[in-house]
């Protein structure tokens, strides 16, 4: 009997040295390791980095980019892009709008007139959206002055949509995101850095 056990042993370990369990055990490891990895650019997504802009976030997908028409007002040339992506199964909207001032120097600019400038920014999109602001203070973001604010439609037709503005250099970057709570925005905005 102990002959016949021996001979069972012997023959289940050559079944996993064969050619067969070889590659088997490797294609097993190779699609652990690729659904780690998937897992892992999940959890920790790659940031989207804008090179014309200076900046990079973390949206949920790549985003589509679509650029402003340009415009001049006193003197002062006005380019910018939009960079949105959206969450349909979820119905989240992400954006990133950056617009830059041709000869312009917002970082010269006292914190009043900052605010000033960029509350006036949050109160034109309200207008054209056809939104009220609900909410609205002066933050510090990424150690600039910004404005922060919550618009609401009054009809309540459409989710609310969180808003920061901030002023560096030349630029004004306005961060958005429609149909999430404020954490979640939050945790979006909180992805955003300037890049130089």
């Amino acid at each position: 009997m102990s002959k016949e056990k021996d001979v069972k042993e012997r023959n289940i370990y050559e079944d996993f040295n064969s050619p067969i369990m070889r590659i088997l055990t490797l294609a097993i490891i190779g699609a652990l390791a690729f659904g780690s990895f998937r897992l892992y650019k999940f959890i920790w997504p790659t940031p989207y980095v804008s090179q014309d802009y200076g900046f990079q976030v973390v949206f949920p997908q790549n985003p589509s980019v679509t650029t402003l028409p340009p415009q001049t007002d006193s003197g002062v040339k006005e380019t910018g892009k939009i960079y949105s992506a959206d969450n349909l199964t979820k119905g989240t909207d992400y954006a990133v709008e950056a617009t830059d001032y041709s000869n312009t120097n917002f970082d010269s600019l006292s914190s009043s007139t900052k605010i000033n400038l960029l509350e006036s920014q949050v109160q034109s999109i309200a207008t054209s959206d056809k939104v009220t602001i609900t909410s609205g203070k002066p933050i510090t973001f990424e150690g600039l002055t910004a404005v922060q604010a919550t618009l609401s439609p009054s009809d309540h037709s459409e989710p609310d949509t969180n808003v920061v503005a901030l002023l560096n250099k030349n630029r004004l970057y306005i961060l958005l995101g429609a149909g999430m709570s404020a954490s979640k925005f939050n945790s979006f905005t909180k992805t955003f850095k300037l890049v130089h």
